[in-house]
């Protein structure tokens, strides 16, 4: 067993990723640059406000650039970085764990709050 008290390799990566709605942003921007309204509609349930707040997030980070083009109407693309290429590899993998493991821990939840309720 590992001390808790070591640093996790893993911990930044975790921490980018582990913020709510974070891994489908990421996910929507590997098929290219997108506009803000594209990539709330392509992220059923997620607020503009939070979308807002999780791009400066990611674009501080390196993840995300944000490219602001001096047309009219206004039009601004985000892209993922080459950092934020990078975490194809990643979330690849978050979604074959998923598809592994989660269905099955899910259903054990669900019979073990069940026997609880009866």
């Amino acid at each position: 067993m590992t001390d808790p008290d070591q640093h996790c390799p893993g911990l930044a990566c975790f921490e980018l990723l582990g913020r709510k709605w974070t891994p489908q942003i990421v996910w929507a921007l590997l098929d290219g640059p997108r506009r803000f309204s594209a990539l709330l509609a392509s992220v059923p349930g997620l607020s503009d406000k939070v979308l807002t707040r999780r791009l400066a997030e990611l674009e501080r980070a390196g993840i995300v650039t944000r490219a602001q083009y001096a047309e009219i109407p206004p039009r601004v693309e985000y892209t993922l970085t080459r950092s934020g290429l990078a975490l194809r590899g990643v979330i690849g993998e978050m979604e074959r764990w998923s598809t592994q493991h989660a269905g099955a821990d899910a259903t054990a939840r669900s019979r073990t709050a069940a026997r609880r309720r009866s």
